[in-house]
């Protein structure tokens, strides 16, 4: 596809955003591409958009947030050079990727195996059944592919990097806790379970470690987590300072090697930020905010407002909603879809929820302007 000027009244035609990092607008003709099942296919192109920017910076507009996301992760490529677009929504995990050091009850971070979620009557909730999915490397459960039994049990469950047939960084948190969480926190043959984001990435760090020549660790766990850092760029400087976890505390000879790690840090302003220039955004303003040589803040601020209101009353009236319900109103818009809609409740409670993060960011990034 042939990139176009970027314009602000874009943001009324798309609804969710990606900001490219290794390739440029120097690049004549990029394809976003999607690893299947049995395929690697080329993106419709009426599903997103190429826009140049100052310094030569490309971003990518996608035509559906939610169906899209589903996808997990694209391929981007000008035929030299390939990078990840990660299609995870910022706003689905502001909340929960900074969780730790402390432990919490009921939930987590894996580092999760990709593969292709065979038909299951078990798993047809499961938006990626019979695509590639989250699947766990270990036996943690007869059931290997499966974690939760029906929807019902899941509190949390989103995806923080993907990588479609190699894996997937999640977090979950799961409805009155795990089945023998300390077995898997401190005493799994196969480490993959952490408290914090930043121990799983030092984690995932290690196993790529010895998938080496010095080590010949053959392993999947192994073999995918060097992927993974490779095509991310995941460095060591993300998690500067974090204690070695179970995989070198084992090559040091350490006798309680699967036991969690004293002295966990916080994590990082590097890994917070490598994050978020690692997922797609709804909320354009907070996109914008990251690149300020590629916006007029303020113009984006107040542009996206009069878009968020127009977005709003659009809403009411596809789903068939009470239309005079204010603006950000949003119990009252889910309490409308109970009453009217309540085939669509369950997805209209998670895109709700999504709006009322997206009115929160939008605030804060408008307060940095003054506005």
């Amino acid at each position: 596809m042939e990139l176009t000027d970027f314009t602000i009244d874009k943001i009324k035609d798309y609804k969710m955003w990606f900001m490219l990092q290794k390739l440029t607008a120097e690049s004549p003709y990029i394809v976003l591409s999607h690893h299947q099942s049995h395929l690697n296919a080329e993106v419709p192109t009426d599903e997103y958009g190429l826009f140049k920017l100052n310094n030569n910076k490309v971003l990518v507009g996608f035509a559906k947030s939610f169906q899209t996301s589903a996808n997990y992760n694209y391929i981007a490529s000008d035929g030299v050079t390939e990078e990840i677009v990660n299609l995870q929504i910022y706003e689905r995990i502001d909340d929960h990727f900074r969780i730790g050091p402390d432990a919490q009850p009921g939930g987590g971070f894996a580092w999760s195996n990709s593969d292709v979620n065979k038909a299951n009557p078990q798993i047809d909730w499961r938006c990626d059944n019979q695509k590639f999915g989250p699947v766990v490397f270990a036996n943690v459960t007869e059931k290997r592919e499966i974690l939760f039994d029906t929807r019902d049990e899941i509190e949390v469950y989103e995806t923080i990097l993907n990588y479609n047939g190699v894996g997937h960084l999640i977090y979950v948190k799961k409805k009155g806790g795990i089945e023998g969480r300390d077995a898997v926190f401190n005493n799994a043959p196969t480490p993959f379970v952490t408290h914090s984001l930043a121990e799983n990435i030092k984690l995932i760090l290690e196993w790529a470690s010895v998938a080496t020549p010095l080590f010949e660790n053959e392993e999947p766990i192994a073999i995918k987590a060097r992927e993974l850092v490779e095509k991310y760029g995941i460095t060591e400087s993300l998690v500067a300072g974090q204690p070695d976890m179970q995989i070198y505390k084992y090559l040091s000879g350490d006798d309680a090697a699967r036991v969690r790690p004293e002295g966990v840090l916080p994590i990082s302003e590097e890994l917070e930020q490598f994050v978020k220039h690692n997922v797609c955004y709804i909320t354009f303003s907070k996109l914008a905010q990251l690149h300020p040589d590629c916006f007029d803040l303020a113009q984006v601020v107040f542009a996206e407002q009069l878009y968020f209101v127009e977005d709003w009353k659009e809403t009411l009236i596809r789903y068939g909603m009470d239309e005079n319900i204010p603006y950000g109103d949003v119990e009252g818009a889910l309490a409308s879809t109970l009453e009217r809609n309540t085939g669509n409740h369950a997805f209209l409670s998670n895109y709700y929820k999504v709006i009322q993060k997206r009115m929160s960011l939008h605030a804060e990034v408008a307060s940095s302007v003054g506005i």
